[in-house]
C-alpha cells in the first residue's frame, strides 16, 4: 500500500558549487578548488489533506513570524528553501533563503525556520512516500521554481535536451540526500544561534 506523505507534493532539489575564479586574460581563467560557495535548494508544493494541514500551517506561520513578504513569487502554495554555505577565506557562514529571499535567524522567525527544518527532516527520512506527479518535471513550473529567478532550461543550448536533468532534480534519492545536507547545515547554524 502506498501512503502519500502529509502535505508535501512535487518536491525537487538543485545543488551546485560556485567556484571563485581568477581571470588572467579573456582566454585564461583559473578556478580555485578550495574557494567556493555550496548552493542547495529544495522546492516543494504544500497541501492540506485528510492527514494534515501543512499549507494552512505554513501560511499562519508566515503571518505570525511577520514574513508574509516571503511568499513564493510563482505559486503561493510552494516553499523554496535555499542554503548557501561559504567555503571562502573571508566567508564560511551558512545563509538561509526562503522563496529567494535571505532570512536572518532571529527569535521571531524561529517558528518558520522550525517548520522548514521539519519539512527537510521529512524529505530526508522518507522521500519515497512524498507525492511526485508523473510528468511534473516537464512543466514550466518545475524548471522555474527550483532556482527562483532563473529557468534551469536556459542553461542549455538549443540542441541539448534539458529533460533528463530536470527529471533527475525530481528523483527521490537525490532529493533525500540534498535535504539531509541542508538539514545538517541548518541544525549546526541553529546550535550556534542558541550557543549550544
Amino acid at each position: 500500500m502506498k501512503i502519500n506523505f502529509t502535505g508535501i507534493k512535487n518536491p525537487g532539489y538543485y545543488s551546485s558549487k560556485i567556484y571563485t575564479t581568477t581571470q588572467y586574460d579573456e582566454n585564461n581563467v583559473e578556478y580555485s578548488e578550495d574557494n567556493y560557495i555550496d548552493v542547495k535548494y529544495v522546492n516543494m508544493e504544500l497541501t492540506d489533506d485528510f492527514n494534515g494541514k501543512d499549507l494552512s500551517e505554513y501560511k499562519k506561520l508566515l503571518k505570525k513570524s511577520n514574513v508574509e513578504y516571503l511568499k513564493h513569487p510563482i505559486n503561493p502554495n510552494f516553499l523554496n528553501i535555499g542554503v548557501l554555505k561559504g567555503e571562502l577565506p573571508a566567508d564560511k557562514e551558512t545563509y538561509l533563503f526562503v522563496n529567494g529571499t535571505l532570512l536572518e535567524v532571529e527569535d521571531k522567525k524561529l517558528p518558520i525556520i522550525s517548520f522548514m527544518m521539519k519539512k527537510l527532516i521529512q524529505l530526508k527520512d522518507n522521500i519515497n512516500i512524498a507525492h511526485i506527479d508523473k510528468d511534473f518535471y516537464k512543466s514550466d513550473i518545475a524548471s522555474n521554481t527550483l532556482m527562483l529567478g532563473r529557468d534551469i532550461r536556459d542553461d542549455y543550448h538549443y540542441y541539448e535536451d534539458p529533460l533528463p536533468d530536470l527529471k533527475k532534480y525530481y528523483t527521490p534519492k537525490y532529493i533525500s540526500h540534498t535535504a539531509k545536507n541542508m538539514f545538517d547545515l541548518l541544525d549546526k547554524k541553529m546550535l550556534e544561534y542558541f550557543n549550544l
